[in-house]
């Protein structure tokens, strides 16, 4: 039986190194191709974000710094899990579109009792409970507004505020940014999840 070169050199035990002139069993010209690097995590979210609307495209650059490549990367979201104090962390292409401004979703492990989802739906402002993962997720326009909005919910959750309070307090928070004022609840979760 006739063995291609490669195969009869295998099974004699000598190495086999290919060569220009090696012959190859499965035909071809016997050179080796060159490897070819898959583009990382980072580049492809970089291209798929490249032709974002400015405002999302913005704010995708913003999470890709500060939390690296993403988990998901899909042509119209990015989506980061285990991201510490996040569960998740997902933007998409069209989510600061003014007809649905939701921005910015971020979640955090925390079990609501029963008896006070009705006063977290109450307070609203892009809260929400998903009771089957036990997340308290945020979906607003920037992470400082999640963050104000889950620490609030948090209080709302503890009965230290009224959904109505946690409103106000929410609205004013907001405008005093807008001006350029900071809170500690806009900063840094004030709570551990």
């Amino acid at each position: 039986m006739r063995l291609p070169l490669r195969g009869a050199v295998l099974a004699a035990g000598i190495p086999f190194l290919a060569t220009a002139s090696s012959a190859w069993p499965f035909g071809g010209g016997g050179t080796l191709p060159e490897p070819v690097e898959a583009p990382s995590a980072l580049v492809r979210a970089q291209t798929v974000i490249s032709d974002w609307p400015e405002r999302s495209r913005a704010l995708a650059e913003t999470l890709l710094q500060e939390y690296g490549a993403p988990d998901e990367t899909g042509p119209s979201r990015l989506s980061w899990s285990n991201r510490n104090p996040w569960r998740k962390v997902e933007v998409e292409r069209d989510s600061l579109d003014p007809a649905r401004p939701t921005g910015l979703l971020q979640s955090v492990a925390y079990d609501v009792p029963l008896r006070r989802w009705r006063a977290l739906g109450w307070f609203g402002r892009g809260v929400d409970y998903d009771p089957v993962s036990r997340e308290l997720i945020a979906r607003t326009r920037s992470e400082a507004t999640n963050r104000l909005a889950l620490n609030l919910a948090d209080e709302v959750i503890r009965g230290r505020r009224t959904a109505e309070e946690a409103r106000a307090f929410y609205d004013q928070t907001v405008a005093l940014a807008l001006a350029g004022k900071s809170s500690p609840y806009t900063i840094r979760l004030l709570f551990h999840p």
